[in-house]
Parts: C-alpha cells; structure tokens; sequence
C-alpha cells in the first residue's frame, strides 16, 4: 500500500518540478528585479563613489549597491542627498517597483544610463496586481502538500539551482514535509523562532532515509511578516541558502578527482558553505519543508533525503563541478573555483572576460552584494575578554554599519521595534544575519 501511494505522489506532482512549469517561471518573474526595459544600457561596474545603483554589479571599484541609499559605496562611507531613503531596504534582489523608498525618482528616474546621462533605467515592466495573499494548503496532518505555493517555491528553487550544475531534481516527501512542520513550530514554541539545528539523532533513521540534512532560515520584520513572505519563504530561503556558494571552493584531489566536500579553505574567512553544499548534494532525492512565524520573523525547516555533508564524501561530482561553473548562476559569484589536496584555491573560477568574477578577487568583488562591517576594537570589559559573544557563537562587533543605519550597541535592533538585543553579523542578497547578544556578557555593550 504504502508502494502504490509513493508512485501516485510522484506522479501527481511532477510538474512542480519542471523548471519549465508555469508556476516555477512565475515564482522566479517575482523574485527577480524589472530589468528588462533598458537595464543594459548601464556597464558592469560602471558606477562609483555615492552615484545612484539599482544592483551592486553597476558599481564599480568593489563598492555595493547600498539597500537603503541606493548608491555605490563601501562599507562606513557617506553620501550626500538625494538618497531613495528605502524602508525595509531594497536589496539587489528585491523588484525595485516593490520597494518602499521616499524618493520621488526613484526608481524610474534613479539610475542614469552609461553613454547617455539624460537617460535613465525603466523599471516598469511588471503590472501591479495588487497585495499578495498566501492560504496554505495542508495535508490532514497539518503538513504542507505538495500544492502549496511556499512548497512549491522551494522545490522550483531547489531544483533551478540544482540544474546549473545538471544535478537530478528533488521530489516532495510527505514525511519529511511533517518532521519539517513539527520541527518549525517545535522552534516556535521553544525558541521564539530563533535557529537551533535539531539533534541529529532525531534525523537518522528518518522517513526511509538513513540519514536526512537539515536547512534552517531565519528572517524578521518589525512590521511582521506578511503574505508574500510567507509565500515567497520557500524560495528566498533556498535562494540565501544557495548563495553561500560566495564562500565556496571544490575540493580536489591531487590526482583530479572529488575530494571531501569541506576540504577546501573557504573564499571570504566568515562564510559558511554548508547549507550550499546541502542544497546542491548529488545523492538526495527528497525534499521536505515548513515554516512557523512569530512575532515579527519566521523560521523556515527544510530537510532532505539522503542527507548531505558528510565528512569524506563531495558534494557533487566533478564534471558536475565542471557545468556549475561555467553557470549564469554561478558567475554572478566567480564561477567555482577549485583547491588541490585542501590548499589555496586555484585560479580556476569563470574568466571575468566571460561575463563573470575571477575568483582570485572573489572577497573584493563580493561587496558588490553583501555588506559588510566595519568594526574597530573596543578594551576588555572587567571580567571580560574584549569579545562580546552572540547566544548562537558568532562574535557580535560594535560598531556596525548595518542596511537600517550604524550600530553602536546591543540595543540598536530593540530601538528598531524588534523584540530582541540582536547584533548584526553580514548581509547576503536580500538575507540579513544576526544573532542575540548575550546579556551576561561582560563585554556587551546595551
């Protein structure tokens, strides 16, 4: 019985995952920026100190497109008036006809062509069909089906990413879709949402699987969270989950075959890579997700069958390595680059000459989407160490230039309206990360 009803699921889902289907190339239209009316007539990198940007590509010199001034800088330095003033910030990955900003140019007479000044980049190619609503659909068990548009989000986006590297499409389980819900709310109740990876014991044996891989997202909003996040969460989280491939470097052996997934230093020192190398393992064929909302965020749980990241193993194969390289997704972030027996990377990411980054200069050139901070040392509190340690064990640093201004203590986000003392870490896309400054610690300052 449970044989007949495996075979009937696949097949009463398949089209959710053809990359083709009408649901996937709308998720991914709303989940990209208007640019189709004239974005081309602003070179790459073409853009510098303080000038008007809509994407980090069009600044130049490594600066990025800053989402709430929406203009090329680095990380602490300033700008003039006008800026587009956006609340929530309009990141490189936002549609900037959606966005909040205060300016009355912005976004259609914001950004001035190349070759010609008196003629600025269109967005508006995308018609208004009014607010987002988002009805989740269940199975009796409270699960996501398969049909629901935030599953359906993370499955397309899933299996778009995993296409670049021409790696097998992943299939919605049931089962782990209901470990995935119970886990969320389990976050919910315990934890006011925030991070906390389950026991690995609790995943092996799971759902048929020997071993299954867990992705956990965490975003927030002091307005809360609205429909179209709820929606969208399936495909905003893989999206930030995939974009870790910034940090990424395939591992070799010396004779030139796949090496241990991790055995490579990593591209940027405070990256992570595993949540990547989890959505892009060559060996799971299973997909389970949820989320749970609180307050004002919401915690997003996928899991998959089999489970990656497993020390000796890769990722994916190296011809597979080969094809995500020379990727359009790929090259937005220096292709992927390799490192021989676990030393330094190689200079063998995607030629810049070919569209992309070279990934010599992928730490530079990642400004260009992230923001990063800017910290100067503060003296050792009494009974302190000089280190002000966040409850998830990253370091938070004082001060911080942050997408919503600059931080200079543990009550900046509390200022903001949101619920917690939270310390700002890095921006990826769209993706802010924090953690939650340690009222115990002497070196916290609030």
């Amino acid at each position: 019985m449970r044989q007949f009803l495996l075979l009937f699921f696949v097949v009463a889902v398949s089209a959710v995952y053809d990359n083709n289907n009408s649901v996937c190339k709308s998720l991914l239209d709303d989940n990209t920026p208007s640019d189709s009316a004239g974005v081309d007539c602003v070179a790459k990198g073409s853009k510098g100190k303080c000038e008007n940007c809509m994407t980090g590509d069009q600044c130049g010199e490594g600066r990025f497109c800053c989402p709430f001034l929406k203009k090329c800088v680095f990380s602490g330095e300033g700008c003039y008036y006008p800026i587009a003033n956006c609340r929530p910030s309009c990141y490189d990955s936002n549609d900037p006809t959606k966005c909040t900003c205060s300016d009355a140019n912005f976004p259609n007479e914001w950004v001035t062509c190349t070759n010609d000044a008196s003629s600025y980049v269109y967005y508006g190619d995308k018609q208004d069909t009014g607010p987002i609503t988002y009805t989740r659909k269940q199975s009796p068990d409270g699960s996501l089906m398969d049909s629901d548009q935030m599953a359906q989000g993370a499955l397309c986006n899933h299996n778009r990413l995993r296409a670049a590297a021409g790696l097998s499409a992943l299939q919605w389980d049931s089962c782990l879709a209901k470990f995935a819900m119970d886990y969320a709310n389990e976050l919910k109740n315990t934890n006011d949402c925030k991070m906390e990876h389950s026991a690995s014991s609790r995943r092996k044996p799971l759902c048929s699987f020997s071993y299954v891989g867990e992705n956990l997202y965490w975003a927030m909003n002091s307005r809360g969270i609205d429909e179209k996040a709820q929606r969208d969460a399936g495909w905003i989280s893989t999206q930030a989950w995939w974009d870790e491939i910034r940090d990424y470097v395939y591992p070799k052996k010396s004779n030139g075959n796949a090496d241990s997934y991790a055995n490579c230093p990593k591209r940027n020192k405070q990256g992570q890579i595993g949540h990547f190398t989890q959505v892009m393992w060559a060996d799971a064929t299973h997909l389970g997700c949820d989320q749970a909302l609180c307050s004002n965020s919401h915690v997003v749980v996928c899991v998959y069958g089999k489970g990656g990241n497993i020390i000796g193993s890769p990722a994916f194969s190296v011809s597979q390595r080969d094809t995500l390289n020379t990727s359009p997704e790929a090259k937005k972030f220096g292709g992927m680059p390799t490192c021989t027996a676990g030393g330094a990377p190689n200079n063998d990411g995607v030629d810049p000459d070919d569209g992309g980054m070279d990934s010599d200069n992928s730490a530079a050139t990642q400004a260009t989407t992230t923001s990063t901070t800017t910290t100067t040392t503060r003296a050792p509190a009494t009974g302190g160490d000089g280190k002000c340690m966040g409850a998830w064990g990253n370091e938070c640093k004082f001060p911080a230039d942050t997408p919503w201004g600059h931080a200079t203590d543990c009550n900046f986000f509390k200022n903001l309206g949101f619920s917690s003392n939270y310390c700002y870490l890095y921006s990826v896309g769209g993706t802010v990360y924090v953690d939650k400054c340690k009222s115990d610690d002497p070196d916290c300052v609030f």
